[in-house]
């Protein structure tokens, strides 16, 4: 559960550029120039209820609206899904309620894709297209699922059930979308359009629609059911054209027209006959419009206006950004800056644009109030006890943090300075660093990194650096300025250079000497001796705002379990609270009561963390089955009490909410309860998959599983988020015994342990190791090697937040039931000369699991177990590494110590095994060689021990100690195989047994040569016998 936190963003106000509109109902979606995503909900006026933000500035080049498919809808009560298309050829699907990004397109196109147009298909499809190409896109699984091309560039598409309008310069191309086999055009007809201006098309199912620049061209089917064209000139530019019933809206350059569609088709007919209009003006210039129920929506990019097509009348509405609200406001105070958690005990510090500072505690108490006078704040930062205000006025004043915070009403500040050309914007701490150090300058960057540790970088609203000292309590000196927010910075004193990363993802490099700007650098490009980097941690991308933007801990106590981000929509940034709670309940539990408040607070907004690091965040009065499911998760993980019962499309959401690498998931199934519905939705998925993937088989060009590279891979599965959850589902049902089709669910959770997909293979993982108990009757043998050989590969592999050996853990687990499989497949993969350098690590796993952990099934695996610790001890051999050898030594040391019926000699050399089939085998571990076995007892042998030429061998259900003599060719030079003899028999009596069971005796006989002639026997009624050698010379 590493990943499992909670997020809350402060702020409201921002810029809206709008590029693009779409919606459904009562909700108006809009896209913009910077790629944030806006839903507009109506109450008493059109308020945004959710923003959603990517992390970059790619512009939003159009949205629709689909509905989610049955799964979807049964699984999470998905009902709607918002699809957006952004430059560079990028895709993502929202939640049509609070926002969360369900898919990304990732690299699903290239760049040079350059797509343009987004659209509704059929069966809840879309479809993408761009040049002279045409895709139909299932949103869900993010794949391709059919192709289109005609010979000229595409200006506009249009779908209409199963048909595909197609406009070129040239041609109207009709597709039927039905045809699952024939993507070319049943018919073409000629219709030349100005490439230079924009194309709309619209249709039903008779009537088809274009609107180019003056030119409208309205095209009927006549009784044979072809298409003809007639055109009609209008004497303003077309912006934007729809079908509405039975009316045509068209909107030109200030107004918009509405046609009768029987006087458009009169026209078509008899073209002399000029059709009448109905004409409202608009007062914009519209660069977007759509029809959502009723009414038309336009916007100019700032403003917004909503014709109601029905009265055909304007409705009038506000559109603006809120701004979050505080008790302790005036109704003229505006929040203007927000500081989280500058304090251990100070949540939230606000500033206003009446030059007042609050401080709130997590309990929403206000604890501080300061102010020296009535001038916007524009930053907050404290450093060392020293909390510094920025002003609008071009001024920045230094408080005692420490003195003043326990006061209802503040004092003067200690100093105010004046800083010059404008106001600072923000303030960023410096980071000192080494460059290539050396023992001849390691002194000196020392006594110079102390005499930076009291500066800090801050930003004029006009781009200029400033070196702000919070020591002399001024500004000491400024930089060149520059256009784009700053987000990090990096001192290299023993150079004299200064890295400065912004958000347009360049590095600015400063000489302080100078104090001037010497080069600019990208991070895409090929780098060189000179040229400095900022980070070696942090993975930037070229303009993306969010994977570059400042990241800081806010106070020592709980480094790393409360952290802040900042998350820009459009051009303005707004700081975002990340509660990890795990860190919390596990290293810092005295923390938990201010969690809890958090849950339950009202003036933060809550937020979702999609795919692809995009964010969301919602208003009070949205309700995200989401965020209550994370809710849910963080109340398990605090250990609070959740619901007696949770339906299960809350894991299921709980499942979508947490990232690939979380393991917490599972930690939630004695609270989820099944209903016979959502089993049997789940069952068809699965069905339905099954199905496709066998005919699919057939076929490679599109078959769902592709080869991997990985040495011990053979295939990799592609599972779609429904069909994942269907897994986990059935599988959950199976452990709570609500589902008996067990051999069905083993063969899907296969396949999802070997998907591409790490959050399946992570699950999948997790419920096979919870229900083993349940599973292992329905694995065959070749499935159990068959996952064995996945755990063991996955266990080599790099995963930040997974333990090395967790999926070693669960091969373990799965092995248990199957001790003689596990050990025959991990044998088979650890040859001598076939080896990977990654798996010898395996090696003391397998020793330290199946012996030291699971010894009593290790017994029934001894033969197996004895054969694979020769074939590692030949590795060892090979390797010729010294701690390799010892460690592998004292594991072998470890496990004779746990289990009596077997012992090491003195010199590691030979290891004695005592089978419970009464046969003795001898390991030379020297000459990597096992000895002829000899049978001892014709029951088990219970005890056994070496020392020097002999060997001690005890059996407790045959109450008798017999002795083993090593043949005399085992000491000096080796020949061949050693020998054995049994050189004498000695009876004992029959004693009670303390207990029957086998796990008791296993751990009370112990048997050992206490000289030459005696044995030390600890027999099953915990008492000690010594036995006396007649035979021993």
């Amino acid at each position: 559960m590493s990943d499992l936190s909670l997020s809350y963003m402060l702020g409201g106000n921002f810029s809206h550029s709008i590029t693009c509109i779409s919606g459904f109902s009562s909700t108006i979606i809009t896209g913009s120039s910077t790629g944030e995503i806006v839903y507009w909900k109506k109450h008493e006026n059109y308020t945004p209820e959710v923003f959603c933000t990517i992390p970059s500035d790619l512009a939003c080049i159009s949205i629709c609206v689909v509905p989610a498919s049955i799964e979807m809808i049964s699984l999470c009560g998905v009902q709607l899904i918002v699809v957006s298309l952004h430059e560079k050829c990028k895709i993502r699907t929202w939640d049509f309620v609070d926002g969360k990004c369900l898919a990304y397109s990732s690299d699903l196109f290239p760049e040079s894709s350059d797509l343009t147009f987004l659209t509704r298909s059929i069966d809840n499809y879309i479809m993408v297209a761009g040049k002279n190409e045409l895709y139909i896109i299932d949103v869900y699984s993010m794949q391709k699922v059919k192709y289109f091309s005609t010979e000229r560039k595409i200006l506009s598409i249009n779908c209409y059930q199963d048909k595909l309008y197609i406009q070129t310069i040239s041609k109207l191309c009709i597709f039927n979308l039905g045809n699952t086999s024939f993507n070319s055009p049943t018919s073409v007809l000629e219709n030349w359009v100005n490439v230079e201006e924009k194309t709309f098309i619209d249709s039903n199912k008779d009537f088809i629609l274009i609107g180019n620049s003056y030119i409208l061209y309205i095209s009927l089917k006549d009784i044979k059911g072809v298409f003809s064209i007639q055109k009609l000139k209008l004497q303003s530019k077309i912006y934007y054209l729809a079908l509405a019933e039975s009316v045509a809206i068209l909107t030109l350059e200030t107004c918009l027209n509405i046609f009768k569609l029987s006087d458009l088709v009169c026209y078509h007919k008899n073209p002399n006959k000029i059709p009448v209009f109905e004409s409202f003006s608009t007062n914009l210039l519209p660069i977007s419009c759509e029809i959502i129920s009723h009414d038309l929506i336009l916007t100019d990019g700032i403003d917004i206006k909503i014709f109601n097509i029905v009265n055909k009348t304007f409705e009038e509405h506000k559109f603006k950004t809120e701004n979050q609200r505080f008790d302790m406001l005036n109704n003229e105070e505006i929040v203007t800056v927000y500081g989280i958690f500058i304090d251990e005990n100070i949540l939230l510090a606000i500033g206003t644009n009446m030059g007042k500072v609050f401080l709130i505690e997590p309990n929403g108490l206000t604890v501080a109030e300061f102010c020296d006078k009535k001038s916007e704040i524009t930053v907050l930062y404290l450093h060392k006890g020293i909390f510094a205000v920025g002003y609008i006025d071009e001024s920045l004043a230094f408080w005692d943090y420490k003195q003043e915070k326990n006061h209802s009403l503040n004092r003067l500040p200690l100093k105010t300075v004046d800083v010059w050309g404008s106001y600072i914007q923000s303030i960023l701490p410096i980071k000192c660093c080494k460059k290539n150090i050396d023992c001849f300058n390691e002194m000196f960057w020392k006594s110079a990194e102390t005499n930076w540790k009291n500066l800090v970088l801050a930003q004029c609203g006009n781009g200029t650096l400033a070196l702000v000292s919070f020591e002399k309590l001024d500004v000491l000196a400024y930089f060149q300025a520059l256009k784009d927010n700053i987000i990090k910075a990096r001192l290299f004193l023993n150079i004299d250079y200064m890295a400065v990363r912004c958000t347009n993802g360049k590095d600015y490099i400063f000489n302080i000497s100078f104090l001037a700007l010497e080069r600019e650098t990208i991070k895409d490009e090929p780098q060189s001796f000179d040229i400095i980097e900022i980070d070696d941690d942090m993975k930037i991308e070229k303009n993306d705002y969010f994977t570059a933007c400042y990241e800081y801990y806010f106070f020592e106590s709980v480094k790393k379990h409360i952290k802040v981000k900042y998350v820009y929509f459009g051009r303005e940034k707004f700081p975002v609270l990340l509660v990890n709670l795990v860190k919390v309940v596990n290293e810092k539990p005295n923390m938990i009561k201010a969690i809890e408040l958090l849950l339950s607070c009202s003036f933060l907004k809550s937020g979702i963390c999609g795919k692809s690091k995009a964010f969301a965040f919602k208003n009070e009065r949205v309700l995200s089955l989401y965020i209550n499911s994370i809710k849910i998760a963080s109340m398990v993980a605090l250990g609070l009490p959740p619901p007696q019962s949770l339906p299960f499309d809350t894991l299921s959401l709980i499942v979508l909410s947490l990232s690939p690498t979380s393991n917490f998931r599972t930690k939630l199934l004695d609270y989820i309860s099944f209903n016979p519905h959502s089993l049997y939705i789940c069952e068809s998925i699965l069905i339905s998959y099954s199905e496709s993937h066998k005919s699919n088989k057939k076929t490679s060009k599109n078959s769902p599983t592709e080869i991997s590279n990985e040495k011990y891979h053979s295939q990799r599965t592609i599972l779609s988020i429904p069909q994942a959850l269907a897994i986990g589902a059935l599988s959950c049902a199976c452990i709570k015994f609500q589902y008996s089709n067990l051999s069905f669910v083993v063969e899907f959770l296969i396949l999802m342990i070997k998907s591409i997909d790490e959050g399946s293979v992570l699950l999948g993982c997790e419920l096979l190791a919870r229900g083993i108990s349940i599973f292992k009757n329905s694995l065959n043998e070749s499935q159990v090697e068959e996952l064995i050989k996945e755990f063991l590969l996955y266990s080599c592999k790099p995963f930040n937040s997974i333990p090395k050996d967790y999926f070693y853990r669960v091969a373990t687990i799965v092995g248990l039931p199957h001790m003689k499989i596990f050990i025959k497949t991990l044998s088979s993969e650890i040859k001598h000369e076939e080896i990977d350098p990654k798996y010898q690590q395996q090696v003391f796993y397998t020793i330290e699991y199946l012996i030291l952990h699971h010894y009593l099934e290790a017994t029934s695996s001894l033969e197996e177990l004895g054969n694979f610790i020769l074939k590692a001890n030949g590795i060892k051999q090979d390797l010729k590494n010294e701690a390799f050898n010892q460690d592998f030594i004292a594991l072998l040391q470890t496990y004779v110590g746990l289990l009596p019926m077997v012992s090491l000699s003195s010199d590691s050399r030979l290891l004695v095994e005592g089978l419970p089939t009464g046969w003795l085998h001898i390991y030379d571990l020297e000459k990597n060689k096992r000895w002829k076995p000899v049978k001892i007892f014709n029951t088990i042998i219970s005890a056994v021990d070496i020392k020097d030429k002999f060997i001690g061998c005890y059996s407790s259900q045959e109450s008798c100690v017999k002795t083993v003599r090593v043949g005399k060719k085992m000491f000096g030079s080796i020949v061949g195989k050693g020998k054995l003899k049994v050189i004498e028999k000695i009876n004992l009596e029959e004693v009670e047994l303390v207990s029957s069971s086998y796990h008791e005796i296993i751990k009370n006989t112990r048997l050992r040569w206490v000289d030459m002639k005696t044995l030390s026997l600890m027999r099953e009624n915990k008492k000690e016998y010594l036995v006396v050698v007649k035979k021993y010379k």
